[in-house]
């Protein structure tokens, strides 16, 4: 993506920060954690938005102003119990667009896409659907008049899931015809990044015949859909989903997803030159690191990408028990980054990212206790500077 194109970290909502689906070994943190960031857009880099994606009568969004968080209360629509936003992106200074899901029933029941403009001073919200179980997320913005936000439908009754797409256009939303799936049942849009020169990509994934997920491309340029056909995995990688993109052109994009290879979980990353996909070199994690999970990647260059996520979870336990990782992408070869610990005894995951330049990326996750009971951990940022991190906690 762009600078103010956010992408994902899913993407939807955030199993860790902005997950895909839930897979057989492969931690996601699902248990709950005090609080929770899904993903962050930046205008500059002392003007940040992230928003929160638990399930809350009252959600929040956090504003950073270079020095500190503070947060914001989140309207809903009328009528609304509780709600989540599960991606942000700004097209200029004075507007942002969130995307997630909200629920008219207080224990749970249906839940409806959600689109919340925010002006810089109170949100404007709109619920996009009420035909079945849909959530939006991810979306990207090339201005305020030109949005793309992506997602998933769902039947109440879990028989089918097909993926969802809806145009903001500065002042409504607009539901957009989707390609038919081969398959109806377990079929999302996971990620979205949008670059001038109206190119729009999205990721998602959808089951084969046997039942294993694999990777769904598609390419919009605001009136039709062109679906891509991903690069052959690597030998021995099975199941491969590319769950998160971001372009810096219509010619350079960069996937990011996971597999397994020997029932091990295994980062994969590809690129777009515009005409196809290929694998890059292996994604770069710290030495003797296990089960990498990427969560999120931003581009601010052809040359320069940032892939975030988790390391190391314990595959027995549903907590936060991995620690945060990312991993930055030349155009040739990926480098592991050094992210520091957030304390003591603390497990960490990154999720959201945006970069607005080499030298700047924003991140967004959460934190937790090794031993701590679920729910009893803080949301997280860091900031890249393209030679360390700087974290920040957030109550």
């Amino acid at each position: 993506m762009v600078a103010l194109v956010t992408a994902a970290v899913s993407g939807p909502a955030s199993a860790a920060a902005r997950p895909g689906p839930a897979r057989p070994g492969i931690a996601r943190s699902a248990a709950p954690v005090a609080r929770d960031l899904a993903d962050v857009a930046c205008r500059t880099a002392r003007d940040c938005i992230a928003v929160d994606p638990l399930d809350s009568p009252t959600p929040v969004a956090e504003i950073w102003n270079g020095k500190a968080w503070h947060s914001v209360g989140v309207s809903l629509p009328a009528g609304t119990h509780h709600g989540s936003l599960d991606a942000v992106a700004c097209p200029e200074a004075s507007e942002c667009v969130a995307v997630g899901e909200d629920f008219p029933d207080p224990v749970g029941g249906y839940n409806y896409a959600l689109g919340d403009i925010w002006n810089g001073k109170a949100w404007a919200p709109t619920q996009l659907s009420e035909s079945a179980e849909t959530a939006l997320a991810a979306v990207s913005c090339l201005s305020p008049k030109s949005c793309l936000a992506v997602g998933s439908e769902n039947s109440p009754e879990g028989g089918y899931g097909n993926p969802i797409a809806y145009a903001w256009n500065g002042a409504k939303w607009v539901s957009l015809t989707v390609p038919p799936q081969s398959y109806d049942w377990s079929t999302a849009f996971t990620d979205v990044s949008c670059v001038a020169g109206r190119f729009c990509l999205v990721a998602g994934y959808s089951p084969t015949k046997s039942g294993a997920l694999t990777t769904l491309l598609y390419r919009w340029n605001g009136r039709t859909w062109t679906a891509l056909k991903p690069a052959a995995p690597p030998k021995g990688v099975t199941s491969l989903q590319l769950n998160y993109v971001s372009c810096a052109s219509p010619t350079r994009c960069v996937a990011v997803g996971d597999g397994y290879r020997k029932a091990a979980a295994v980062a994969i990353a590809e690129v777009w030159n515009g005409r196809a996909w290929k694998v890059t070199a292996p994604i770069a994690w710290p030495k003797g690191a296990t089960n990498p999970s990427p969560n999120g990647v931003s581009c601010a260059t052809a040359t320069s990408c940032l892939t975030t996520g988790s390391i190391d979870p314990n595959q027995k336990d549903d907590g936060i028990t991995g620690r945060a990782a990312a991993s930055v992408w030349n155009g040739r070869t990926w480098r592991a980054t050094s992210v520091p610990a957030p304390g003591r005894g603390k497990a960490s995951d990154f999720g959201g990212v945006t970069c607005l330049r080499p030298t700047f990326c924003a991140v967004v996750g959460s934190t937790e206790p090794y031993d701590g009971a679920p729910g009893t951990g803080s949301a997280l940022s860091a900031f890249w500077n393209g030679k360390s991190w700087r974290l920040v906690s957030l109550k």
